[in-house]
Order: structure tokens, then sequence, then C-alpha cells
């Protein structure tokens, strides 16, 4: 009667602690426009305020350009405007206004005046315009205001270009020191690097190739036939660049495969992402620090040709670091700060205002962005709005080191637009640069933020031992003496009480610290009991519930606002279930000596450790930073690995296998678990379709009669 009182109990318990943690489920969107938006932490699409407006709309029809090839366009820091049309062998220039100034159309070489020939990129820096003249295969580098020619940058000789593709030039940049970085089409080696005086320096960052485990198999041991139709294991070129003012250069490439971006998204690496910032070495040192890496849309399923990875054109970086991406696949910029943070999104493809037809280039003018069209043959100017505004604001003030004027943006912007994760993200960075450590861990577990958590929670305990640190000394003593004696008290009590829940907790004990002699025991000398094999079960249940949802903020993965625990937990309850019956039914094929009722206790009894020490374990990891993150993990596996040790043992003793046979029966009935899932699954959906079938039939005579 005792264990069905403990039964009841835990019962009871069960449903009250699955009442109270259900997941309460809440969409919190801010005010704005459905094509403005970012992402949350889940992947969950979070609507912004628009971002940008348009300003000024123009066509390059208008100013005599006949049918322009354009791709391309550069900004000086006068706020003008370059744009590279290949169809007319022209550079067009224009205002800030977008108002038309001047056409370049030639240049000397040789003392003999030449004109462009379908010039594809162009770039200005220091008062000249570089121009990649590319069915010249040459850089031709301009005086803007007197429009002489300062310099032809040929292509390199063939005895010191190692590729075997020619010198075809589309895009451009420059660095503060003069030296000229360049894509060549179809060219696999990286990035063209020349001197402030034209001479061929070499490439910058090839892209490393990482070839899989298939394709080494198939190089070292294929056919001929085979290696001639695999792939060729060459790098990834280089679409687009753009040299920032400390030298280092933005260098994105369209070719990374939709599987690899999917893959650094969903395992949040960046490590296939397809922009890359290129210091002098080749180094890729962009900051990721984002909830996603920089990739942009991250959601694939969408249908047509919106459907699979974005697809980077162009890069522009604006003040303070802060870098837009113009995506040709589905026409969106998606800007980010210099930390790798998703700021705002906003475009589209569609012939709207705000919306492109085929956007191929943008620039920065200050803080507008221009954004330049190749089917339309339009350029247009888009004005920052409030929102944009205070955003780059805090920017701006955290650069200039003005953290009081940084914390009022994040706060004002805060409190308009009510779950913007930056702008708290934002707060709780200066909540933290005052050492207001506690306040800050509250931002930080809004925005999911387990970095910045951590560096909080373990200065939070730095000071709190400072501070009080007689008092912690004291407390830890009386705490460890608290716990050997309650825990020497409670295994005394526990070993003289006359109850079956005692009894069952020696039971399992025992068999924790002797495997094989306690499964004999509980087999052979009946010391096992269902009522305290299902005390167990029960108690296992019931502290997955609690370890789900109250499984420490750094070491929990789970959006608990959309993961019902019940639902979850009874799944793995259907699993056991199934697995006791594939057992018995393997055994008996196997001439085992248990029974169902073998099976059942000693599986059950293999939860010990779980039912014992996860709660512990749960309450210090309480206690513990990211930085023992692998402590935690280690503890939960040690356990998860001794029942499975548990389980095998189990097996051994009640159905005298040997170690082999064992093995052997454990895989049988887990494929035998898999079958059974997939025929419930299809008599359900069997079921399903009768069930609607008859429905039809119904409504139909109902119709019909009616």
């Amino acid at each position: 009667m005792k264990i069905n009182k403990a039964l009841n109990f835990i019962l009871a318990l069960i449903c009250v602690v699955s009442v109270l943690l259900v997941p309460v489920c809440a969409v919190e969107e801010l005010d704005g426009d459905s094509s403005s938006y970012v992402f949350d932490y889940w992947g969950n699409t979070v609507s912004t305020p628009v971002p940008y407006e348009t300003e000024i709309n123009i066509s390059l029809a208008d100013f005599g350009a006949s049918t322009p090839n354009i791709a391309d366009m550069a900004a000086d820091k006068d706020n003008n405007i370059y744009i590279a049309d290949a169809a007319n062998n022209t550079i067009w220039q224009f205002n800030e206004k977008l108002e038309f100034v001047a056409a370049f159309d030639s240049y000397f070489i040789d003392g003999e005046q030449r004109s462009f020939n379908a010039p594809e990129g162009c770039w200005v820096a220091d008062g000249k315009l570089y121009v990649a003249n590319t069915a010249g295969a040459n850089i031709v580098i301009i005086n803007i205001a007197t429009k002489e020619t300062v310099r032809v940058v040929k292509a390199p000789e063939s005895e010191e270009w190692s590729s075997t593709v020619d010198f075809v030039p589309i895009r451009l940049s420059t660095d503060n020191g003069g030296r000229i970085y360049c894509v060549s089409r179809n060219q696999t080696q990286g990035i063209v690097q020349f001197s402030k005086e034209g001479k061929f320096i070499g490439f910058l960052g090839a892209l490393k190739v990482n070839p899989t485990a298939w394709d080494i198999f198939i190089r070292t041991f294929g056919t001929k036939k085979m290696k001639n139709e695999s792939l060729q294991m060459i790098p990834t070129e280089y679409t687009n660049l753009y040299c920032n003012d400390e030298g280092m250069v933005y260098a994105i490439t369209e070719t990374v495969s939709d599987s690899k971006i999917k893959g650094a998204v969903t395992g949040r690496n960046a490590e296939n992402a397809p922009i890359r910032l290129l210091n002098p070495l080749g180094n890729n040192i962009l900051k990721n620090n984002g909830y996603y890496p920089i990739v942009g849309d991250i959601d694939f399923n969408l249908s047509g040709k919106d459907s699979g990875a974005s697809r980077f054109i162009d890069v522009a970086v604006g003040e303070n670091g802060v870098c837009s991406l113009l995506d040709r696949k589905r026409g969106k910029i998606f800007t980010y700060s210099a930390d790798g943070d998703l700021l705002y999104i906003f475009g589209g493809l569609g012939a709207g205002i705000g919306s492109f037809e085929q956007p191929v280039s943008m620039v920065y003018i200050g803080k507008k962005l221009a954004v330049l069209d190749q089917a339309s043959k339009e350029i247009t100017l888009f004005n920052t709005t409030a929102f944009t505004e205070q955003v780059l604001g805090a920017y701006a003030a955290h650069e200039a080191g003005d953290f009081e004027t940084e914390e009022a943006c994040w706060k004002a912007l805060n409190e308009k637009f009510s779950g913007y994760d930056p702008a708290i993200l934002g707060i709780g960075k200066a909540l933290y640069n005052r050492g207001e450590y506690k306040a800050s861990m509250e931002y930080f577990k809004l925005t999911n933020n387990k970095g910045y958590y951590s560096k909080a929670y373990k200065n939070l305990q730095a000071q709190l031992a400072e501070k009080y640190l007689v008092g912690v000394v004291i407390g830890a003593v009386l705490l460890v003496l608290g716990l050997f004696f309650g825990l020497k008290y409670l295994i005394r009590y526990i070993k003289t009480a006359n109850n079956t829940v005692c009894k069952t907790l020696v039971g399992g004990s025992y068999i924790m610290t002797h495997p094989f002699d306690g499964f004999w025991d509980l087999k052979w000398e009946n010391k096992g009991t269902v009522s305290g094999a299902t005390f167990l079960l029960a108690s296992a249940f019931l502290i997955r519930i609690i370890s789900e949802r109250l499984t420490p903020f750094l070491f929990s993965n789970k959006n608990l606002t959309q993961t019902n625990t019940l639902i979850s937990t009874c799944s793995l309850l259907i699993i056991f279930v199934l697995w006791i019956v594939s057992s018995w039914c393997l055994t008996t094929l196997f001439d085992g000596k248990g029974n169902m009722k073998d099976i059942y206790i000693y599986s059950c009894y293999c939860l010990t450790p779980y039912v014992l020490f996860t709660l512990p374990v749960l309450i210090a990891g309480q206690f513990l930073t990211l930085e023992m993150a692998a402590l935690y993990t280690s503890l939960q596996a040690i356990i998860i690995v001794y029942c499975l040790f548990l389980l095998v043992a189990g097996t051994i003793s009640v159905h005298q296998f040997t170690l082999a046979r064992t093995v052997v029966m454990l895989i049988v009935s887990i494929l035998g678990i898999v079958l059974m899932m997939f025929l419930i699954i299809l008599c359900s959906g069997l079921i399903q379709n009768i069930v609607d079938f008859i429905t039809q039939v119904f409504k139909e005579i109902s119709l019909r009669y009616s």
C-alpha cells in the first residue's frame, strides 16, 4: 500500500509540474512593415520599422545612355556616384542629388588615346577614378579633376602570372596605401594584388578546398573514369570586393553551395559563409557574433525562384563598420554591425517603390544608400528613417567612446520599438560596462547571448565573493557539513527503513556498484518488484520534466516557449515501452531466460543513476559558467552512459547471454523499435484515410438526400 501511495504522489506531482511548466507561446513583433524584419535567436522572423525610404529614383536612359549595361557603382568622399556602363564604354558621374556631372569614356596609353572597352567595374579614392577595363584586360587610373590618365596597369607578364586563366578585371578596390585589389573573372587563386605603382604582387585569400571523405577515396582508389567524372577540387572564385579604411578587404562569393550555407546556419558556424574579411595575410578576420553567420536569409524553404540560400552580389561598408550586403536572389539588403549582429533587412524583388528588378550594386552616400538596378537601368537613393538614425547613432556613440549617449539611444529604441534585440543587447552591454552585472544578465538572457551572460555571471560571483567573503566561506563550510551529515543520515534511514521505496533505492544503489551480482539477485533471487520498478520509472519521468524545463540557461539550447515538455517526455516513454516489447520478442528468439516482466524490471532499475544524480548535477549547473560547459556536459553524458552500461549488464545477467550475443540482441532490438514505429505511423495514416473516406461518404449522402 505504501508503494501505491508513493506512486500516486509521484503521478500527481507529474501532473502539477506538467501544468505549471506548459509552454506559453507568445510572439512579439515590432511595429513595422512586413518587408522589413530581423531574425531572433530561434530563427523566427520579427518585423521591424522600415529602415530606409526612397528619396530619388532616376533612369540612365534619361542622360543619353542608350541601352546601358551597368554592373558596378562607386562613390567618393564628396558623395559623387560613378557607374560603369559596359555597353556604352563609359563611366558616368552623378552628384549626391543624382544629377549628371560628367562622363569618362577614354584614356591615354603610350601616348595614344583609346576608348574604354566594356568596363565592368569602377572605384574612387584620393581624387582618382580606377576603372576595370574588362575587355581591354587592364586597369585605368584617371585624375577626376583634370581627366588626365595617371597610370594604366597592364595584365601581369606571363612569367609572373602563375594562373592558367587570363587576367580579366571585373571589380576592383584600393586600400589607404594605394595598393590595388582586383577580382579577375574565373580566377580561383584569389584576389589579384597590384602595388601603388601598378606592379603585380600576387594573390590574396585563395579559398581553401575541403574535400569530403568520398572525394579523397575516389581520388585515391577510384578508376580513371571515376576520377574524370568526379568534380574537380578547385577553389571557389570571388565575385566582388570592398576595401575599408583599415586596409582590410571584404570579399564575397556566389558559388558556395546551398547545402554548405544551410549547414553554416544550422550549425551556427561561419566557416562556409559567402563573405570574408581578409587581412594583409589573407586570413579571414570577419566577426560573426550574431545569432547566425553572415549568410543573409536563413529561410531556405521558400517556393519557386526564392528558394535556396541568398546570393550576395555586392557589399558596401558604411560608418562605424556597418556592413550591407545585396542579395540578387531575393533583391533584399541585409545590414550587419561590425560584430556581425543583424540590424535590419529591407527591399525585395518587384516593380514597386523600394523594390528592385535585378539589383547589381550599391554604395553608401554618407548614411544614405544608393542601389543600382541592371534590369530597369535605374539608380535609387534611399534615405534613413528615424529608426535607422537611432541605430546608427548608437554605434557612432560607441565608436566615439560616448557610452552614455549609446545607452540612451538603445533605451529610446527599446522603449519605442520593444523587442528589437540589438537594442536589448546594447542596454545589457552598457549595464555590464558599469558593473551592474545582475541587471545586465537579464538583458543578455532576453537575447540568448550566452557569452556575455557567462561573463556577467562570472563577474557577479567574484563581486559577491569579494563583498561577502567571510559569509561565503562560512556558508560553504556549513553547506558541506550539512550535505555530509544530511546524506549520511538519509543513507542510514534508507538502509534501515522497511518500505518498498527505500528497498528499491537500496537495490538500485547495489546494482550501480555491483551490476552483475545485483541483476542476478534481481532475477534469480526475486529481489526486484514491479512496484519498485514502476516507482523508478515514474521518478525518472518526473525528473525528465523538471530537468527539461529547469536546465541552466547557459547549457540549454531549447526554445521553452515553443516546447511541450510533457509530449517530448511521453515520446520517450513510448520508446521505452517499445523497447520492452521488442526486447521480449527478440530475446525469445535468442533463447533468453527472462520474460517480459523481468525485462521491464531490470530496464527500470537501469534508470537508477538517472534518478539519483540528475537533480544534483542540475543544481550544480546553476553555479557554473560557460567555461565549465564541458564539465556539465560530461557529467550528464556519464549518467546516460552508465545507464546504458547497466542495460548491457542486466541483459547479460537476466538472459544469460554472452557479450557478443547481447550486443547483437540490442542492435536487433533497436531495429525492431524502428520497425514498430514505422508500422504505427503507417497504420495511423491508413486509419486517418479511412476516417476521412467515411466522413466524405456521410457528407455526400447527407447532401444528396437532404
